[in-house]
């Protein structure tokens, strides 16, 4: 899904979440004009960097608004026929 970005300076195509296999989220700046950073990490367009719980990622200004991966764990029990 698309998530509008409130701050002016984002690009119309800023960035991409990837979701792998194992359940990791990665990053990826499509070659933004004003970045979009990880932490204190400004990423290299094109090249997908690992979101680890609990960090933070904003998109060209910071001032605006920022972004925390908060995964939960949705509970399935299984239930047995008995």
């Amino acid at each position: 899904p698309h998530v509008e970005l409130l701050t002016p300076r984002a690009s119309r195509k800023q960035a991409l979440g990837l979701r792998n296999l194992h359940g990791q989220l990665f990053l990826m700046d499509l070659g933004s004009a004003h970045g979009t950073y990880l932490g204190r990490e400004k990423l290299k367009p094109m090249e997908p960097k690992e979101w680890r719980p609990g960090a933070v990622a904003y998109f060209a200004d910071k001032s605006v608004e920022v972004f925390e991966f908060r995964p939960t764990r949705l509970s399935t029990k299984v239930q047995t026929a008995t």
